[in-house]
């Protein structure tokens, strides 16, 4: 299963970790799992796209993390990643858990 854990405070996000496999299908083959590389992945990219220094990201094999500054910009870029999230989550609960601290 994949896990996604979100720090927040106050309104305004923190940090994401996402890790795991999602285990719907074989590895290389896996819907669930390509779907939420998609979004994170792909939101990173807007993330530093849009100012995010590469010293907030952390890659490691089957395992990202990141923080986030209170700026607006970048909180709405994650609250729509973590949408997308909740969305695969509500297709799929039983192959990706969020987890909001």
């Amino acid at each position: 299963m994949t896990r996604a854990i979100i720090t927040s405070k106050d309104g305004n996000y923190y940090s994401v970790e996402v890790y795991g496999h999602a285990l719907f299908g074989d590895y290389g083959n896996d819907v669930v799992c390509a779907g939420i590389s998609s979004v994170v992945i792909g939101g990173l990219n807007a993330l530093h796209n849009s100012g995010l220094g590469e010293e907030h990201i952390e890659i490691i094999e089957n395992h990202i993390y990141f923080t986030i500054e209170a700026i607006p910009a970048l909180q709405m870029i994650v609250y729509t990643i973590i949408k997308q999230l909740e969305t695969i989550q509500d297709r799929y609960p039983e192959h990706i858990k969020l987890i909001f601290k």
